[in-house]
């Protein structure tokens, strides 16, 4: 075995049957110089500039910045920063930024469950005899104060919050402060096997980081493509794959592959699930199609029908009244995106001195639904390499 203390990477391309550089290879051997050159780029090509140049540079900022913030915002009873505080570096027309900043982590799967246990609270306990704060019993349903649930709701995510000192990092253009774009012909580049090099701050370093991180996304490109066209000799579909799809081979070597395609449903995160109930920008006192469902209960039901459009996307939330006087009714909250996709949530509410009520099992199907996959299923891929045996255990 050789010794060596550098590599060359170089950025894969997409072998097809028409170029003039596979002549004489079969269909069998484009696809396994393509499977090849995938695991190339996956496991190689990207890890090495990850680990060599680009985590200790961007490291070594981020670094940087916290003790400078330090220095210069201080820290509170905590140990959390003040303020966040910027660390620039400009070289030939790039600036580079480590910006480290006070941040907050929320636990929102125990926030979820905690709504969860209050609303199953309200509902089992829907007998008259039992009264409980911030509920009404309407016709042998349980309605709960959105105000209620929602002061309820801010106190979990607070009892569920943590804070930590945090950093980002990014490249722009000097002249115009935005993302300095990332070049698309670094087709190649030595990487030394030392990751003390890039914790040194300098012009040459941080050319090469810009160089190294065009290179990574170029190969991130292409392994992109080959997903694409693997799927396409298979048939497979984008989205829509209803069973895993397992294919197996051996390549002129000996090396066995196992190409997987498997369905993975899309699903909300808990904190776009709690988002989706809660979220509203007090400071712009509108609402739009990101706000939340109970603010937009809390604002508008039994109003008169509220239309927002904005960039192509649309709300409209109108409130049937079913009772005289406008007490009971059911509010209908309808968004559509620009891709005209349209979402409709209803909500059977009920209003007494002022204050809006929402059916507590009303809330329970909508966190439920939040919760399940949504939309067709994307095609995921996962291919696996392995190597064949040595040749003296080969008889």
């Amino acid at each position: 075995m050789k010794r060596t203390n550098s590599t060359l990477i170089r950025l894969p391309r997409l072998s097809e049957e028409k170029e003039k550089d596979v002549a004489g290879l079969s269909k069998d051997g484009i696809e396994e110089r393509n499977l090849r050159s995938y695991n190339y780029g996956k496991r190689t090509a990207i890890p090495t500039l990850q680990d060599y140049i680009l985590s200790p540079f961007n490291t070594t900022f981020k670094e940087l910045a916290l003790a400078e913030a330090i220095e210069k915002c201080g820290l509170d009873s905590e140990g959390i920063l003040k303020d966040r505080h910027p660390y620039e570096k400009t070289f030939d027309g790039k600036k580079y930024v480590a910006i480290a900043y006070p941040s907050k982590r929320y636990d929102w799967t125990t926030v979820l469950s905690g709504i969860g246990t209050i609303l199953n609270n309200v509902t089992s306990d829907n007998i008259d005899s039992i009264h409980r704060e911030g509920v009404r019993k309407i016709e042998g349903d349980a309605y709960i104060s959105v105000e209620y649930i929602l002061g309820h709701m801010e106190r979990l995510k607070k009892e569920n919050m943590r804070r930590i000192n945090d950093s980002s990092f990014v490249v722009n253009d000097a002249d115009t402060d935005k993302k300095f774009p990332l070049d698309k012909k670094v087709e190649e580049m030595r990487v030394f096997f030392d990751t003390g090099i890039f914790k040194t701050i300098n012009p040459k370093n941080a050319n090469n980081y810009y160089l190294a991180d065009s290179l990574k996304a170029n190969i991130a490109s292409f392994l992109n493509n080959f997903n694409k066209w693997n799927m396409g000799l298979y048939g497979i579909e984008n989205e829509g794959l209803e069973q895993r799809v397992e294919k197996h081979g051996e390549l002129s070597d000996g090396e066995g592959v196992r190409e997987l395609f498997y369905p993975k449903s899309s699903k909300l995160s808990t904190g776009d699930i709690y988002k989706a109930l809660v979220d509203y920008d007090e400071s712009k006192k509108n609402i739009v199609g990101s706000t939340g469902d109970l603010q937009i209960l809390k604002y508008l039901a039994f109003k008169e029908t509220y239309e927002s459009k904005r960039g192509g996307a649309s709300i409209t939330v109108d409130t049937e009244t079913t009772v005289k006087k406008g007490k009971k009714g059911k509010t209908k909250i309808e968004r559509i995106a620009k891709n005209g996709i349209k979402i409709l949530r209803e909500y059977h509410v009920y209003k007494s001195d002022d204050k809006v009520y929402v059916r507590a099992n009303d809330i329970k199907g909508i966190l439920k639904k939040l919760a399940e996959k949504t939309g067709l299923p994307k095609t995921e891929v996962k291919i696996d390499f392995f190597p064949p045996a040595p040749n003296y255990l080969i008889k």
